[in-house]
C-alpha cells in the first residue's frame, strides 16, 4: 500500500479514534506538569506501587521513579506467574504514564479536523510533531525488551501500540528525521542500527497478537504512522 493510501486510511478513522483515545488514555487532556524528583524506597511493595500510580495518574515524574523499581521487581519473578504479571503489568502502566505517550496520541488525534479534511503534507507534519513530543528515559528503554519478550497476561493491545510508537519516536529523534516521506539512506542506516527501532515493530506485532490478529482502531492509526518506516523484520 502506498504511503498516501496509508495516510488517507488513517485520516478516515481519526475522528472515531478521538473518543477511544480519551477513554483509554485517561490523562490525555492534562496539561504537562513540571517534573519533580522522587526518591522511592527500593523495597516498595507492589500494592504500594499500584496505589501510587492510581492516586497520581497525572504525575509522570512519579511514574518515572517507579520504572527501575518495577523493572527489578519483574526481573525477580518468573514469567507466567501471578507475581510476574503483577510487577510487569505495573511496569507497563508506569512506562506509558511516564513517557506521556497517551496524551501525545490523543493530542495527535485531536489536531485533525473532525471532517478529516487534511492534506497528506499536513498529516506528515502532525506525525512529525508527535514524534518530537514523546521520549523515553534510559530506564524505560532498558525495561521494554523484557516486556516485549514476556508481556504480562493482562496487557492490552493499546498499551503495546503506545509503547511501539514511543520507541519509534525515540528512534526517529536519534536519526534526526525531519521528512517522513523522504527518509534518507543515512537516516535509515541509523534506524537499522538502533535496537529501539526493531523493538518498536515487535510491540506493533504484539499489539496485533493481543487483538487476536486484528488491529484495533488505535492500532490502525498508529500503524499508519509506522507505515512511514520500513519494518526491519518483515
Amino acid at each position: 500500500m502506498s504511503k498516501t493510501a496509508k495516510a488517507v486510511g488513517a485520516i478516515v478513522v481519526l475522528s472515531v479514534l478521538l473518543a477511544s483515545c480519551q477513554a483509554f488514555f485517561t490523562t490525555s487532556w492534562a496539561a504537562p506538569l513540571a517534573r519533580d524528583s522522587y526518591e522511592l524506597p527500593a523495597d516498595l511493595t507492589m500494592d504500594q506501587a499500584a496505589q501510587l500510580l492510581a492516586d497520581h495518574p497525572e504525575d509522570p515524574a512519579l511514574a518515572e521513579a517507579l520504572v527501575p523499581i518495577l523493572t527489578d521487581a519483574a526481573a525477580d519473578e518468573t514469567p507466567g506467574t501471578a507475581a510476574y504479571d503483577e510487577a510487569a503489568g505495573l511496569l507497563v502502566d508506569a512506562v506509558v504514564q511516564s513517557s506521556e505517550v497517551g496524551g501525545a496520541i490523543t493530542e495527535m488525534v485531536a489536531s485533525i479536523p473532525a471532517d478529516g479534511n487534511v492534506t497528506l503534507e499536513e498529516m506528515e507534519a502532525i506525525y512529525l510533531e508527535f514524534l518530537d513530543t514523546v521520549s523515553l528515559t534510559a530506564d524505560e528503554q532498558a525495561a521494554l525488551p523484557g516486556l516485549a519478550t514476556n508481556p504480562p497476561s493482562d496487557m492490552e493491545a493499546e498499551e503495546a501500540y503506545a509503547l511501539a510508537v514511543a520507541l519509534l519516536a525515540e528512534a526517529a529523534q536519534a536519526a534526526g528525521i525531519t521528512d517522513l516521506d523522504n527518509i534518507t539512506p543515512a537516516e535509515q542506516a541509523i534506524l537499522d542500527a538502533d535496537p529501539n527501532y526493531a523493538l518498536a515493530f515487535d510491540f506493533l506485532d504484539l499489539g496485533t497478537t493481543l487483538q487476536g490478529g486484528e488491529t484495533s482502531m488505535i492500532g490502525d492509526l498508529l500503524g499508519g504512522l509506522a507505515g512511514n518506516f520500513t519494518d526491519p523484520t518483515p
